[in-house]
């Protein structure tokens, strides 16, 4: 016989909704085995109406998630409804009859809808919510989680799978299902608070807009700041986040000194302030992990030495690149490189992929200089990438925008030509791709992949 289908329950309008909820169906089920038809009328019951909601009737008793002694008889009545019914069609008629009552209690005011007792939502996601739009109370969770939790009001649950720092458990109060496995009670090491510690934060491309919530939290809560940034209005952003201890590590830089021994300073000055306790939060201007040695170093040394130590992401030149340009690295591929370094080395470079060059206005000069950098390695690049693309294969200098309002600088221009323009330390090269990539065909049969531009 082939089974009834029902409309999703979700849905206005509901005819022919059997009056057998989700739950009386799992209990009857088992005594009611050697039924075909009516096992399989049960069975048929729509997704919506099963897990944690059941049918309510007028009374809240009916909403337990137990099944009452009401659902008891209309199972009964169903069962003995189909036993002797001689078609399916029969006993699905005796088990909707068996309780019309029940079925018109069920319809609310909605006009048919059948209303579900959820279970109660965990306050995880409007307490991680405000975390992200506040940077102040994401602020005192960093100084103060528990204190926090509870000021907020986040429920027992919410707390435990904070405090655990379990991504199941979490998952669970914010989807509002059941609990797969038991939570452990080992609190993270970012609650935990130990003493000393490293936090590095971006403050983005443009301050004005990519300053990320996160890392002004974490800048307002530390006992030092330092930053290395590249425009005032960063640098007036920090010291307004954090008054009293801020300080800029620009300093350690020296006209015509090599940036690596800068760098070692800024390194040192970082973890003397880890050793001495104190939560050390470091800004770098874009993304910090992005050409910033210092940071990633810090780093290394702090959880090598036992201290807790993390990195936060932040906007990048590239990421202004791509949403500048309207470029999907997905599409082509994309290589992305210093130019210092894809000068110096011998690499195969694939022309079917884009080639993204930072700091070409600095290639081959590793001091720091405040007037701008010499240029005396430039033509050398050009030769080097004319020689793979070819002269006349228009690249782009590029430069994101600082300030609100600007434009960004994209200047398309073939690669004979980047010589005779103007080039800082700011600007990156994004070079398209020369030629198709290539399909791989055999993999491709054997994937069955076909009629498909890959």
């Amino acid at each position: 016989m082939a089974r009834r289908s029902y409309p999703d329950v979700s849905q206005p309008a509901i005819s022919s909704v059997p009056a057998i909820s989700a739950l009386s169906a799992e209990c009857a089920l088992s005594t009611i085995s050697a039924l075909p038809a009516l096992r399989d009328l049960l069975l048929s019951v729509p997704a919506a109406a099963t897990g944690r909601c059941a049918t309510t009737a007028s009374s809240a008793s009916t909403s337990t998630s137990r099944p009452t002694a009401a659902t008891a008889a209309t199972a009964a009545g169903a069962t003995a409804t189909a036993a002797t019914a001689a078609t399916g069609a029969t006993a699905a008629t005796g088990a909707t009859a068996a309780a019309p009552a029940s079925t018109t209690a069920n319809r609310d005011r909605h006009g048919g809808h059948r209303r579900c007792v959820e279970k109660p939502m965990s306050t995880l996601r409007p307490f991680l919510a405000r975390l992200s739009t506040d940077p102040e109370e994401l602020t005192q969770f960093i100084r103060d989680p528990r204190g926090t939790m509870q000021r907020l009001e986040l429920d027992e649950a919410g707390q435990h799978a904070l405090l655990a720092a379990s991504a199941s458990a979490m998952w669970d109060l914010l989807l509002n299902r059941s609990s797969r496995e038991p939570v452990s009670v080992v609190e993270s090491e970012i609650l935990v608070k130990p003493a000393g510690g490293l936090v590095v934060v971006g403050t983005g491309i443009r301050t004005v807009g990519q300053f990320t919530i996160e890392a002004i939290a974490w800048i307002k809560a530390a006992d030092t700041v330092l930053y290395l940034v590249a425009d005032p209005v960063a640098e007036e952003v920090i010291r307004k986040l954090n008054p009293t201890n801020a300080m800029s590590l620009r300093g350690y830089y020296g006209e015509g000194v090599m940036r690596t021994q800068s760098y070692e300073a800024m390194i040192e000055h970082i973890m003397s302030c880890v050793r001495a306790g104190e939560r050390t939060c470091v800004a770098f201007y874009g993304h910090p992990g992005v050409f910033a040695y210092p940071s990633h170093e810090s780093i290394r040394r702090a959880r090598a030495e036992g201290y807790a130590a993390r990195m936060l992401p932040g906007v990048s030149a590239e990421d202004c690149l791509f949403a500048d340009l309207g470029i999907d690295p997905a599409v082509s591929g994309c290589l992305t490189m210093e130019a210092s370094d894809f000068l110096l080395h011998d690499r195969m470079i694939d022309t079917s992929m884009a080639l993204v060059l930072w700091q070409v206005g600095v290639v081959g000069d590793w001091t720091y200089r405040r007037e701008g950098y010499k240029l005396d390695a430039l033509p050398m690049l050009v030769a080097k990438l004319t020689a793979l693309y070819g002269g006349a294969h228009e690249a782009i200098i590029y430069e994101a925008a600082t300030l609100p309002g600007l434009p960004p600088r994209i200047l398309p221009i073939a690669l004979i030509h980047i010589s005779s323009v103007y080039i800082n330390a700011g600007s990156t090269l994004y070079i398209p791709p020369l030629r198709a990539k290539s399909l791989n065909r055999a993999v491709a049969n054997t994937l069955g992949v076909t009629g498909v531009t890959l």
